[in-house]
């Protein structure tokens, strides 16, 4: 059962060994700086990472208190697929500090016989020296003496991840050793890695203007003459995929080239080639206008009671109604009766058949009965022949009987005519108004 359970342990311990040291700078003055690789297609969160130093190589990896040496937390970084975090001593090479994800003192503030290390939850999984006893001034690489002191060292191509066994992985020669021995100062490869052992590296577009950022794959951008990812464009009025597109004349959502005249001949704020205007039911050419109150075609603001005191239904402020020819207060009932053409016509004869009621209060209907195509005005005098009220005038077609109405609340008590006139013809009927 323990040995199940120091073999499940030990097995935890490998699977965290996926970080390793890439690259170790010991230069000149304050030119210290170390470099850890992640080889895994997947981002790393550094908790329960740590960076050891062990000055001299003197003493013990962990303190009596159970804590790393000069130990450096790392919890609080991330290290992308396939990428680098680098570790830098306080005032490191002012040229390539933009290469420090980190400025430490404490820590990075190694010479070339201090043993360096980097534990996971507390073990190693990677050093770089060993310790015990002091070497000098510092340890052998690759057969090269003090090779950890004014050189730089990068790991070969083909490691995959630590190495806790400081003899193997220092090696003897240049064949067997996990590291290249570079001169003094030399940053070329500090900020990157290559590892062709650690398998084809899975991208993520790293570009937050892409349309793909932070997706798998090679950056992809707006395309040309489009306006966002999904290709769309931006219409004439500046909206990105709106519909709104140019006429034949240039003019967006314009009626484009009507007719014949084209473009160039249609004078502005036309709406066709006869030099017609939109009327306000955008119809072309339309009588439709605006009231006083903006009403299209509405009944206005008559005299003094303005737009908002008209009452609902009524086309004046006397309270009166459009009658079935469409005028105000006009009073004719049969929609036969109206004509809006002038025609010349001649004479026909008509009779007046009854005024109802007779003697009436209030209002009465007139009754007319044309015999043809006739032109009439029917008017109501007063007894003294002046002119009260013009109910209507115009065109009767046919032999037909028609109906016109005239209220008369407005006026007094008394003897009224109802007069029809055509051309010279005049015939009267006497209406009496009682109250």
């Amino acid at each position: 059962m323990k040995l199940i359970l120091v073999l499940y342990l030990y097995i935890g311990i490998i699977m965290s060994q996926n970080l390793f040291f890439s690259e170790f700078v010991e230069g000149s003055s304050y030119n210290k700086a170390i470099e850890i690789f992640n080889p895994t297609n997947n981002e790393i969160l550094l908790t329960e990472y740590q960076l050891w130093k062990v000055t001299n190589s003197e003493g013990s990896w962990i303190d009596e208190a159970g804590i790393g040496s000069y130990a450096l937390d790392l919890s609080e970084f991330v290290i992308p697929p396939k990428d680098v975090l680098v570790i830098c001593r306080t005032s490191f090479d002012i040229d390539n500090q933009s290469k420090c994800d980190l400025m430490n003192y404490a820590t990075l503030n190694f010479n070339g016989d201090d043993a360096i290390g980097m534990a996971f939850d507390g073990n190693l999984i990677d050093v770089i020296g060993t310790i015990g006893d002091d070497p000098g001034s510092g340890f052998e690489v690759a057969g090269i003496s003090n090779a950890t002191k004014d050189h730089t060292l990068v790991r070969k191509e083909s490691v995959l991840s630590g190495n806790v066994d400081w003899a193997t992985s220092a090696g003897t020669n240049t064949t067997d050793s996990e590291w290249i021995v570079l001169d003094r100062d030399d940053f070329t490869n500090l900020g990157s890695h290559t590892c062709s052992a650690c398998g084809e590296s899975v991208s993520a577009c790293d570009d937050n203007s892409a349309c793909n950022f932070g997706n798998e794959g090679e950056c992809t951008h707006i395309s040309e003459n489009k306006c966002d990812c999904d290709g769309n464009i931006l219409d004439c009025n500046d909206v990105c995929g709106g519909s709104a597109i140019l006429d034949l004349c240039g003019i967006c959502n314009g009626p484009g080239a009507i007719y014949e005249c084209g473009c160039n001949e249609l004078a502005e704020g036309l709406c066709d080639c006869d030099g017609n205007v939109l009327d306000c039911n955008d119809v072309c050419g339309g009588s439709a206008v605006l009231d006083e109150c903006g009403i299209c075609n509405g009944a206005g603001a008559v005299y003094d009671c303005g737009c908002e005191n008209l009452t609902e239904g009524t086309c004046d402020c006397d309270g009166n109604e459009l009658d079935a020819c469409g005028a105000c207060g006009a009073g004719i009932l049969d929609s036969a009766n109206c004509n809006l053409e002038l025609k010349t016509v001649r004479p026909q004869n008509y009779q007046l058949i009854n005024a109802y009621p007779n003697p009436f209060n209030s209002s009465t209907t007139i009754t007319l009965q044309n015999m043809g195509n006739t032109f009439v005005n029917v008017d109501i005098i007063n007894i003294n022949g002046h002119l009260l009220s013009s109910i209507y005038s115009g065109y009767l077609p046919g032999l037909n009987t028609h109906i016109f109405l005239w209220d008369g609340c407005e006026n007094n008590s008394g003897i009224y005519f109802a007069r029809i006139s055509q051309n010279n013809k005049i015939f009267t009927h006497k209406i009496i108004l009682l109250k």
